[in-house]
C-alpha cells in the first residue's frame, strides 16, 4: 500500500504567536507513521511525502480503517488540529 500526503488546509492557525507547525499522522491497527513537520506553514501546509507500507493489510483490516490526524508541533508537546474521516478498508 502506498500513501501520499500532498497538503493540508486548516480553518485557523492554532498558534497565538507565529505560525503553526503542522504534521499529519496516519494510524492503522497498532501502527502509526507521521510526515515531517511543516515548520511555520500556518493554515496551508505542503508535504508531498509518500509512504510505502508493507505487510499492513491485516492490521488495516482488523482496525477496519486508516485514520489521518493533523497535529501541531509545539516545544515538548503536540496539539490536535483535526481528524479526517477514516478511510475504510475494502
Amino acid at each position: 500500500m502506498e500513501i501520499t500526503i500532498v497538503e493540508a488546509r486548516f480553518l485557523k492557525d492554532a498558534d497565538l504567536i507565529g505560525k503553526q507547525d503542522p504534521y499529519v499522522t496516519f494510524k492503522y491497527g497498532r501502527g502509526e507513521i507521521s510526515t515531517t513537520v511543516a515548520d511555520g506553514a500556518g493554515k496551508h501546509a505542503v508535504f508531498k511525502e509518500s509512504f510505502t507500507l508493507s505487510n499492513i493489510e491485516l492490521q488495516v483490516k482488523n482496525a477496519a480503517a486508516l485514520v489521518l490526524v493533523a497535529m501541531e508541533k509545539d516545544v515538548g508537546s503536540s496539539e490536535l488540529l483535526g481528524t479526517a474521516k477514516p478511510i475504510p478498508w475494502e
